[in-house]
């Protein structure tokens, strides 16, 4: 575990970048599909930033936002889609900004592409994007009175309405999602009006065809729907939605008796669909491997409140934003890790440097936990090596007690060949000699 902290691979998140936020409350985080920017919504509107340098986004001056409300809820479309960026207020407005060139300086700017109330007076609760890599995006809109918009985006200005539903009675939408690519099916998270419970609806063709109720928290979507249900004693449990059932999973191990229950907006799938990210006590984030439940990191930051977060991943990274609260000032932060395959990929390339040790090909033949078990080993011999340098360098006198006048040295990578009574090793880039 040290030496994936050290070096970066394997399941460690390091911090790669904070920004202080012009507001300290923040209501939702939004990221790219590239993972190049970062929105943050609040009172004030929309801010944009550059990842990972964290660098502002010059964002339309026009927005007006004494007259639209506080933005309570924003998401990019899908990377198949033009980069564009959705996002509701508390007075029903629905707006779509999209991505230009770059301008002055390399920054991207953003245009104002439509704007309208779909609600009147009503806030904007929930909005999603369609995954469909062969059809023209859609957007999944809900609103406080319970109503929910299908809109189809073929042109940024000027979305088509498909339908407009109401959900059942006194149900108060909070999450919308497209469990079909390609299809109008929107299932959706909402709650009943002076209720704890969290209720499941699929609408296909205005017509709601599922129901089902329970203490649903998140739900993801892409081939079906993953629910993620907060259940007795603080124990979060994973379901999933196919073919008209929805079946338990597994459940997520949060080593802590009352787990703190978290809202909808603070639990996200993160790492392609690798992880689970929940947002629990105020400064703590906590990452779950999906396919075991076992909790993999937990995520620190100096914060007085529970964080919004979101994540993103790209082929070699995955990302984790949360906003927080520090005497009274609010910041965003950022995690990367590299996935596993870039990593086993490395470890891989690692294998062939030992071109003159036997065991290559059985390294190279080994699985892949083997292979990072291989390396990790490596490098521990390394280190020991070099703190065994270090120590006889810093007391001279202990020269007697380690070997006898034997002294060994850590040389920059640059032959396997040793001198005589002494062998080498290179794990990648350095090469350590014990010499007689």
């Amino acid at each position: 575990m040290l030496l994936q902290r050290i070096f970066g691979y394997g399941s460690y998140y390091r911090r790669i970048g904070s920004v202080t936020t012009p507001e300290p409350s923040i209501s939702a985080l939004a990221m790219s599909p590239d993972c190049t920017m970062l929105a943050a919504c609040g009172k004030s509107g929309v801010y944009l930033w550059l990842l990972p340098i964290m660098r502002p986004v010059p964002v339309p001056i026009d927005f007006g936002y004494w007259s639209r409300g506080a933005v309570v809820c924003a998401k990019w479309a899908p990377a198949n889609a033009p980069s564009l960026l959705a996002f509701g207020t508390t007075k029903g407005f629905l707006t779509i900004w999209s991505k230009e060139p770059a301008g002055v300086q390399s920054v991207p700017l953003m245009v104002e592409q439509f704007q309208r109330a779909v609600s009147e007076g009503r806030a904007v609760t929930c909005l999603n994007w369609s995954m469909s890599t062969t059809h023209r995006p859609m957007l999944a809109v809900g609103t406080n009175d319970g109503l929910i918009h299908l809109f189809s985006v073929g042109e940024a200005h000027q979305p088509q309405s498909v339908w407009s539903v109401k959900c059942q009675p006194h149900i108060r939408p909070l999450q919308v999602g497209f469990p079909t690519p390609g299809r109008e099916e929107v299932v959706v998270i909402g709650r009943d009006r002076g209720d704890v419970t969290f209720t499941a609806l699929l609408f296909r063709d205005r017509n709601c065809v599922v129901r089902g109720s329970a203490d649903i928290r998140s739900l993801a979507t892409a081939d079906g729907v993953e629910f993620v249900v907060n259940e007795l004693a603080g124990a979060f449990r994973l379901h999933e939605y196919r073919h008209g059932s929805i079946d338990h999973v597994r459940e997520l191990v949060t080593n802590q008796k009352g787990f703190p229950p978290a809202t909808p907006r603070q639990i996200r799938f993160g790492g392609a669909g690798e992880e689970i990210v929940l947002a629990g006590n105020p400064g703590v984030v906590c990452v779950f491997r999906k396919t075991s439940g076992g909790l993999e990191a937990k995520l620190r930051l100096k914060s007085t409140t529970s964080p919004a977060i979101e994540t993103g991943a790209t082929p070699e990274h995955a990302f984790v934003a949360a906003s927080g609260v520090h005497k009274g000032l609010g910041f965003i932060a950022v995690w990367s890790r590299q996935r596993p395959s870039e990593a086993i990929a490395r470890n891989r390339m690692a294998g062939h440097a030992l071109a003159s040790v036997p065991g290559q090909v059985a390294l190279m033949t080994t699985d892949n936990s083997m292979l990072a078990r291989a390396s990790t080993l490596i490098w521990s011999i390394v280190g020991l090596l070099a703190l065994f340098n270090l120590t006889r360098l810093t007391f001279p006198d202990l020269r007697p007690w380690c070997g006898y006048g034997k002294v060994l040295h850590v040389w920059p990578y640059d032959t396997l060949v040793g001198r005589d009574g002494g062998f080498a090793i290179s794990p990648s880039s350095y090469l350590a000699r014990y010499f007689y």
